[in-house]
């Protein structure tokens, strides 16, 4: 438990510290654009959480079950959630193009939305990866991954929102997904 309970608050820390700093760095209405742009895609992230947690416990058996059947349905299973992941960032770069014809006011999110829109497979993949990994009994790995990927994350935020604010908020967040995903499929195809 104490791999995954600090895995947690690491990916808490990566998850919401480029609003902090973009708060303290930027003006309040680009936090408000910002802010407005993540509603969706935070929203969006609540399916790969669920997608992961429904395939756990039957994932969880066909390992103890039967090995064999247990790998081709992680493949069939990742290549699942890739294409709903697809699915929902084609959903969400639709809305972020209607963000500036329905409220004006937040047209700016729309780019912040595109680009966030961009890591959702990273997101998904992650998800899946996660779970693979505490079957596997390889839990112990997702802590440092997930340390790393928060300094990862609070560096680039801090380096780069004060010249490029939520643009570059944006931009840091898929880059961190993405290099935890790496990070998770190299634990996951490690050797035990």
């Amino acid at each position: 438990a104490l791999p995954i309970g600090l895995a947690l608050i690491f990916n808490l820390v990566y998850f919401r510290i480029d609003v902090l700093i973009l708060s303290f760095y930027r003006p309040s209405a680009e936090v408000g654009i910002y802010g407005f742009a993540y509603q969706f895609f935070e929203t969006s992230l609540a399916l790969p959480i669920f997608f992961a947690n429904s395939l756990y416990p039957a994932l969880l058996n066909l390992k103890i079950q039967n090995p064999l059947t247990y790998a081709k349905q992680t493949k069939i299973w990742f290549w699942l959630m890739l294409v709903v992941s697809l699915l929902i960032t084609a959903a969400l770069i639709l809305i972020a193009f209607l963000i500036p014809i329905f409220d004006p006011g937040f047209s700016l999110s729309k780019n912040a939305l595109i680009i966030l829109a961009v890591g959702m497979p990273f997101f998904f993949v992650s998800a899946l990866l996660w779970h693979l990994l505490i079957i596997e009994n390889k839990q112990r790995y997702l802590w440092p991954v997930y340390l790393f990927g928060a300094f990862l994350n609070l560096t680039l935020n801090l380096i780069f929102i004060p010249d490029y604010g939520f643009i570059a908020a944006s931009a840091i967040t898929t880059i961190s997904e993405l290099t935890i995903v790496l990070m998770l499929a190299a634990a996951h195809f490690k050797k035990p």
